[in-house]
């Protein structure tokens, strides 16, 4: 291959080394969107396959058009959700839960995020939360020996989820002192 200038052929090589790896950084699924950040030690490939795809099916479906996680609905094209997933253990059993927060103001309204909880029971992922908030964290509290959850949204207040009966659940709306609000 010979050229006037001998530096071409270096040249093109190495942008198209550059574009190889920038194009290879892009998620290729919807699982690697959301769990590109996650070990596999902490969710393995199957599990994160199983959550995505009710992620993907669900109210508020998610999806991934040309690298990004996107909000399924098309007139949401384009606008990303910026993932942020959590791999918790909340009840100390040693058994992953998911903790997934993802959205804008196109698929979530004006607050702007969704929240969904996977819950690993009898061998399969269930999504025990599903619901708009902006911000979901794990509280200093328990109840029937598992954590409970703050959600939180556009109110002054604080949703309280406890998992008393068997599925976490809306308690009550609280200040951040703990004592009872209303919204």
């Amino acid at each position: 291959m010979s050229t006037q200038n001998g530096a071409r052929p270096i040249a093109a090589a190495f942008a198209l080394a550059i574009y190889a790896g920038m194009v290879s950084a892009s998620p290729q699924s919807l699982e690697e969107g959301l769990f590109g950040g996650i070990t596999a030690d902490a969710l393995p490939m199957a599990d994160r396959r199983e959550i995505a795809g009710q992620i993907a099916s669900g109210d508020y479906a998610l999806t991934l058009r040309i690298g990004q996680v996107e909000a399924a609905d098309p007139i949401c094209a384009g606008k990303a959700t910026l993932p942020v997933v959590k791999v918790l253990d909340l009840n100390g059993d040693g058994t992953p839960e998911v903790l997934v927060q993802a959205g804008n103001a196109c698929s979530h309204g004006t607050t702007g995020r969704g929240v969904w909880l996977f819950v690993r029971r009898d061998g399969r992922w269930r999504a025990e939360i599903n619901v708009v908030a902006a911000l979901a964290e794990v509280a200093p509290t328990r109840t029937g020996g598992w954590s409970d959850l703050h959600l939180m949204g556009r109110s002054h207040c604080i949703g309280l989820w406890t998992r008393a009966g068997g599925d976490y659940d809306y308690a009550r709306s609280i200040h951040q002192d703990g004592s009872p609000c209303t919204p």
